[in-house]
């Protein structure tokens, strides 16, 4: 690798002084960014095979509370919710949102990986919530859920719960919403019991359901595939990482256990693939109209993140 490095910095020298160096220059970068890129590559199956399930997601927690809702007499639709805000806010939408989730049956448990949770924001939450968990802010989403996940399974009453649980849903805090009617798309959520439903399915890279939102209906539940996916998160270190082992490889892994991926918005599907070729869209959550699908009513959220992998 050192000996390219240098033949193609004496090529580039010597070029410099023919033609401005730049054919030279141009084959240079691309040969750091392919080693860069198959270094990440290795790097990350390094991270995940060998280092990353030694973290506990436990590890992260620094604060556990218990809401209003106790976990005995809950609702048997799991809600793992995960928040982030860089000024340690809790957001008005997302208190909207606690509260929607509520009304149709989901018993929430809430992680914030926030820098810090305020005393009045705990009370804000409290009364939609099992559990509140602040913790570290590691592997993203993914992390959270896992925490979230690790701490049910810590507590007896996590643990009977657990056990007895029907649906399973994974949500965040990066929509605003909802904007419709939520009971609506959550009764056509679980009459699909066999399916795992996003709002969104990608193409990008290969399809997948983005992981902003993952409903788990009660067969894919009650067979042990949500507890295995649950068991396979770990503790990465960059976004891109978890995006590629969880989000996007949380699909095949899916897909592998023969369990149907179905989206509210899905790019395979019409109307969505014509509106999105109109448009000149290449993933669902990319719409330069800002909210066709919401204004549409195929999705109760508008996504307020335009990030690949959100």
């Amino acid at each position: 690798m050192f000996e390219r490095c240098r033949y193609y910095l004496e090529r580039g020298t010597a070029a410099l002084r023919a033609d401005g160096g730049l054919s030279a220059l141009r084959q240079f970068a691309g040969f750091l960014v392919r080693r860069w890129f198959f270094l990440q590559l290795a790097w990350e199956s390094v991270e995940f095979h060998l280092i990353a399930p030694r973290r506990s997601a436990l590890a992260t927690l620094r604060m556990a509370t218990r809401g209003a809702i106790p976990l005995a007499a809950a609702p048997r639709d799991l809600l793992l919710y995960s928040s982030f805000d860089a000024e340690s806010r809790i957001r008005e939408h997302v208190i909207t949102q606690l509260r929607a989730y509520h009304a149709v049956g989901f018993c929430t448990i809430f992680i914030t990986a926030s820098p810090g949770l305020a005393q009045q924001d705990i009370a804000l939450l409290h009364p939609w919530c099992a559990a509140i968990l602040h913790r570290d802010n590691v592997g993203i989403d993914f992390g959270s859920w896992k925490t979230g996940y690790e701490w049910l399974q810590g507590e007896p009453e996590g643990r009977q719960y657990l056990g007895a649980l029907d649906t399973a849903l994974l949500a965040n805090d990066s929509c605003y919403g909802p904007f419709h009617d939520l009971a609506p798309f959550i009764r056509r959520m679980r009459a699909t019991p066999a399916a795992v439903y996003g709002i969104t399915k990608s193409l990008e890279i290969r399809p997948y359901l983005q992981s902003y939102f993952l409903h788990f209906g009660r067969d894919v539940v009650a067979n042990g595939v949500f507890t295995q996916f649950m068991e396979r998160i770990r503790l990465l270190g960059t976004k891109l990482a978890v995006a590629r082992y969880f989000e996007i490889g949380g699909s095949v892994f899916l897909e592998r256990h023969q369990v149907p991926l179905r989206a509210l918005v899905d790019a395979s599907e019409e109307p969505v693939r014509e509106i999105m070729r109109q448009l000149r869209m290449t993933d669902p959550i990319r719409d330069p109209a800002g909210q066709t699908f919401l204004q549409m009513g195929l999705t109760p959220f508008h996504k307020r993140s335009n990030d690949l992998f959100p």
